[in-house]
């Protein structure tokens, strides 16, 4: 027997279906923008970069994740902002250039590193305006010290060879040679045949260019102008004042390292360059001007003084030679006078050859 359903309920069930599917798509309909939302949103966190949060804003500007969206790029642009306040700090942080430390503070009033910066400028005020001849400063923490020197007049020169020099003005010069670890601070590789005293020995094996590099690179990393000394300043500086035979006395074993070969008891650990500033200071406190490495200057080589400027200024030569000072560490006693004077071209490089430096003060 078959089972017929009313007409009507047949009518009434169809009618049912009919409006649950209109529910559904309508359900469906609702649910495709808040997918695309949210998928949108998921891809913006997953970058998260401000490119990204933008691409949501731009589609959903009032959507229920815009304000997290614009919460992500203030933060991602204060960051950046940080980046590069740090950045610009760490670049200035071996500078000696008060300006650009008053540049960088009046940019950033309230930033990140205004304690540092304040410390920093105000040691560099006292340097320019408090620091007194013979005093010793360290301009930034990977900086040769330095010693300022006061200007005068000197007899530059031994008997034979002898001229009037007046330096009018103060400047600095190193206190020590440039050490092994000052060289790596600013060059990178070490070109020393001696590294058996952890860097604090005198950078050795470098020729004029060589030393002329380190300092155009000093000045470009600390904003000042540092060079070679001239030949009449690394006298002037040796001499401290005084006229004694050696830089700091007239006692050479007392000031210098030197005397590797030629002495009798020398031994063979003896035959080479020593730690810095472990023998006596002359009187304005630099330490080896005599012995250890031979100093560079910035002088070419003339073989007397006829001619020298009297103000001393480096004397320009043919290019062919510079001056050195000094003595080294293999010297014979009368190669270590104040007076004594040798040359080399400027490529060449030598296991006893070094230099420090000066600048102009303030």
């Amino acid at each position: 027997m078959k089972y017929i359903l009313p007409s009507n309920f047949i009518r009434h069930a169809i009618a049912i279906f009919c409006f649950i599917g209109m529910i559904t798509q309508a359900s469906a309909a609702d649910d495709i923008p808040a997918n695309a939302e949210t998928v949108l949103w998921t891809v913006a966190q997953k970058k998260n970069v401000a490119d990204s949060y933008e691409t949501y804003l731009t589609q959903y500007s009032d959507g229920k994740y815009s304000a997290l969206a614009k919460a992500a790029i203030n933060k991602i642009k204060a960051d950046k902002a940080l980046q590069v306040e740090n950045a610009e700090w760490k670049i200035l942080q071996d500078s000696e250039d008060g300006t650009l430390i008053q540049k960088y503070l009046d940019k950033y009033p309230k930033g990140v590193n205004l304690a540092a910066v304040k410390l920093k400028l105000a040691f560099i005020r006292k340097i320019e305006t408090e620091f007194k001849p013979g005093q010793a400063f360290k301009g930034c923490a990977t900086c040769p010290e330095m010693v300022i020197v006061p200007g005068g007049s000197f007899i530059m020169g031994d008997a034979a060879n002898a001229h009037r020099v007046t330096i009018a003005n103060p400047f600095a010069i190193g206190k020590k040679e440039v050490t092994q670890k000052e060289w790596v601070a600013v060059m990178g590789g070490n070109p020393s045949k001696f590294k058996d005293c952890v860097g604090n020995c005198p950078v050795d094996n470098v020729s004029w260019n060589d030393a002329k590099e380190f300092v155009r690179r000093l000045s470009i990393k600390t904003g000042k102008e540092y060079r070679l000394p001239s030949e009449a300043e690394w006298e002037y500086s040796c001499r401290s004042g005084t006229q004694q035979t050696f830089c700091g006395g007239d006692n050479a074993n007392s000031v210098a390292w030197y005397g590797a070969y030629s002495t009798p008891s020398a031994k063979r650990t003896d035959r080479y360059s020593k730690p810095v500033a472990t023998k006596k200071a002359n009187a304005w406190g630099l330490y080896d001007m005599s012995g250890n490495v031979a100093e560079w200057t910035e002088d070419g080589y003339h073989s007397d003084f006829s001619g020298a400027p009297t103000d001393g200024s480096a004397w320009k030569g043919d290019g062919q030679g510079y001056i050195l000072r000094g003595g080294s560490w293999e010297s014979n006693p009368d190669q270590i006078h104040a007076t004594f004077r040798d040359y080399d071209g400027p490529a060449n490089s030598d296991i006893t050859y070094g230099f420090r430096i000066a600048r102009k003060f303030p």
